[in-house]
């Protein structure tokens, strides 16, 4: 199960515009993950989506137990009916451009954690994707990983560095998303860290 923003969904992966004809997330790290360890998968990934921003309600508490989009009467709960093998959360940029407050933020870390192992169980392994993007990189080094350190005392949750990945606009790219090519190298070094880490390969 995959949480993350719009480097998740595909946002922009073939160069040039917003479109959903330069968008697609078949071929997001998220996705391609999962079929290249022969999984299937249930994908949130939401442009703008942090874990706490200050600067509008678009965080994950909105909306991580909706199937799809914000909260109204025709978006179902999601159920949580089945149990995934790992849950992979890839978070704080948007955090970061928003302007991020500490507390705030280190309380959507705890209970995004809180969450998902009050539904899946206090073993259910979580991966946390960092270093991704360089806007994203101080909060890891010094917010998300000493929050996680913090709630890791049963050592189920890992973390996976993933190449940079914002195309820059000299290639063609928007500077901040990846492109197909590094998309492609986000997905090999999560499935591989998949392998290793989760399925014991």
């Amino acid at each position: 199960e995959y949480y993350g923003d719009s480097i998740m969904n595909g946002s922009n992966i073939y160069k040039g515009g917003t479109s959903a004809a330069t968008s697609d997330a078949t071929l997001a790290y998220g996705y391609a993950s999962a079929r290249a360890v022969g999984a299937d998968c249930n994908v949130i990934g939401r442009g703008g989506m942090a874990i706490a921003r200050v600067d509008k309600t678009d965080g994950l508490s909105e909306i991580w137990d909706l199937c799809g989009g914000t909260a109204s009467p025709e978006v179902a709960d999601y159920g949580f009916t089945r149990t995934p093998d790992c849950v992979v959360i890839q978070m704080g940029t948007n955090d970061k451009k928003a302007g991020h407050v500490p507390d705030k933020f280190i309380s959507g870390i705890k209970e995004m954690i809180f969450n998902f192992r009050s539904v899946y169980g206090e073993d259910i392994k979580i991966v946390w994707c960092h270093s991704y993007h360089e806007t994203a990189e101080e909060l890891w080094n010094t917010v998300i990983k000493p929050t996680l350190d913090e709630l890791n005392a049963g050592g189920t949750i890992y973390y996976c560095k993933l190449p940079y990945s914002s195309c820059p606009k000299s290639e063609g790219g928007d500077g901040t998303h990846p492109d197909v090519t590094r998309a492609a190298k986000m997905t090999e070094t999560l499935a591989n860290f998949l392998k290793e880490n989760i399925y014991n390969e």
